[in-house]
């Protein structure tokens, strides 16, 4: 069962990078074909390295046998706080 717990999560961090953006409203103008967040390649390596130290890091410490806490820890909690310290900057830069 823990196997397919695996498959679930990466299934839907996958369609989150992928339909997200699409969902939000786009911005009016002719020929802008942007969605709401502007994804640089900078910020689509981020999400994608993102998922992959998630991966990594379930595959490593199993979670689903041993402690989670160490996963939320050592997995979670770092990649919660780059995407935090990347929203804070962004919104500093913008101001």
């Amino acid at each position: 069962m823990s196997g397919l717990q695996e498959i679930l999560v990466i299934v839907v961090l996958v369609l989150l990078v992928f339909f997200i953006p699409r969902m939000l409203p786009r911005k009016s103008g002719a020929g802008n074909k942007s969605s709401g967040i502007e994804m640089s390649g900078k910020m689509r390596m981020g999400l994608a390295a993102s998922a992959v130290y998630l991966t990594i890091g379930s595959g490593i410490l199993q979670p689903w046998k041993k402690d989670v806490a160490l996963f939320v820890y050592a997995g979670i909690v770092p990649v919660a706080m780059g995407w935090l310290l990347v929203w804070v900057y962004r919104g500093i830069k913008k101001k």
